[in-house]
């Protein structure tokens, strides 16, 4: 289904660029060192089936940069938050793109499994649930080149593994040409659809273009002769 080629593929994390103090170079961070990065997480919910989630980089010129995944097996809801927590430190989580099975039983109970992600501190955004969409835009992705010319979608393959092995092994449904066909494989590169049906920002870079303060002129006020500041 999704040909994934070698150009899809990273071994290393980029680095980024940004502003450094006036007058000097630009400052080159790795992606996870730049606080600033948008990271979006997607989660997709299973018991018997593992539940998964996807960590993705959106770099500053569009660039989408699956660089985490993280599986479980009849875990416990509070369980995989503070997992997905801890995984996340230090990262600019923008938001979390979940399973919409997830929000199941609010209308009828006036709780879902959603609240306990949200109550955990991981704030959630409804998936689109459709599996011929998620393949369109998976498609989409990665057959899409940069105004650069470089690849829209490059997943680190060390931090991703099952997802690039996942996204080979995907076929089409033959009862419902263009859908994904439902497959133990398929909870990662779900989660990628969802991703990609979101619609996200890429990154913007901070403006810390600032002067060092050894080069800022003082602004203190000095005595006179006659014990008066001037």
């Amino acid at each position: 289904y999704f040909d994934v080629q070698p150009k899809h593929l990273i071994q290393t994390l980029p680095l980024v660029e940004s502003a450094a103090y006036a007058g000097g170079p630009p400052l080159r961070q790795q992606m996870l060192d730049a606080k600033w990065v948008n990271i979006y997480r997607i989660l997709d919910w299973g018991w018997h089936d593992p539940t998964v989630c996807l960590w993705i980089a959106v770099m500053p010129n569009g660039r989408e940069i699956p660089f985490k995944e993280k599986m479980w097996l009849r875990t416990p809801a509070q369980t995989v938050a503070v997992d997905i927590n801890r995984e996340s430190e230090g990262m600019r989580i923008i938001t979390t793109i979940a399973d919409p099975t997830l929000w199941d039983g609010m209308k009828e109970m006036g709780h879902c499994m959603a609240d306990v992600f949200e109550e955990s501190g991981i704030p959630m955004t409804r998936a689109i649930n459709d599996r011929v969409a998620c393949g369109s835009a998976i498609q989409e992705h990665l057959n899409s080149t940069l105004p650069d010319g470089g690849t829209k979608s490059q997943i680190y393959e060390p931090g991703c593994p099952t997802l690039v092995r996942a996204l080979r092994a995907m076929r089409v449904d033959k009862k419902h040409p263009g859908r994904i066909a439902d497959s133990k494989l398929d909870p990662l590169p779900i989660c990628f659809g969802y991703f990609c049906m979101a619609g996200v920002g890429a990154s913007q870079v901070p403006n810390i273009n600032v002067v060092p303060r050894w080069m800022q002129k003082s602004t203190r006020r000095v005595l006179g002769s006659e014990g008066v500041r001037s």
